[in-house]
């Protein structure tokens, strides 16, 4: 929750729930934040319209962050989000896009494993980004730029 889009959307009036292991210091009305590991927070199954990763799944279950590593923590995120959507319910998914790579920090995905990656939802909207001199903006894909970003509008059917 490094970012500031839940606080964003509780002062617009959605109730949001916020999960991360480090601490979040803002405060809103409709918004709950939980500190704390994702898979050790016990929520109830189809209860969310949406969620939103951003820049988040691609770190998961690697050595960043000073947390023990483990197997497959992109997609296991990936189906304990599915689970707490409900039908219909959007996933919207940042991560780093080229070449598929894996470190100790994070995973970049290629087209091929971000396709693994969100095989069990419908793709509602797919773009890729590029950092340029002014900014990010919308990328042809044409480019061999590392520093890339797929944004993807998940469904759950």
């Amino acid at each position: 929750m490094g970012s500031k889009i839940s606080l964003q959307l509780a002062s617009l009036g959605y109730k949001v729930v916020g999960i991360d292991y480090r601490p979040f210091i803002f405060k809103h009305k409709n918004l709950e934040f939980i500190q704390g590991n994702f898979f050790n927070i016990d929520l109830p199954a189809e209860s969310f319209d949406c969620v939103f990763c951003i820049s988040t799944i691609e770190h998961i279950g690697l050595p960043a962050y000073n947390i023990k590593p483990f197997e497959q923590g992109d997609k296991k995120a990936r189906e304990k989000i599915y689970n707490l959507l409900k039908k219909r319910g959007k996933l919207i998914l940042t991560v780093p896009f080229g070449k598929a790579i894996v470190n100790q920090f994070e995973r970049s995905y290629d087209q091929k494993s971000l396709n693994q990656l969100i095989k069990m939802f419908k793709i509602d909207e797919f773009k890729i980004y590029e950092r340029s001199k002014s900014g990010w903006i919308l990328s042809n894909n044409s480019s061999n730029k590392y520093e890339k970003v797929a944004c993807v509008v998940c469904v759950k059917i």
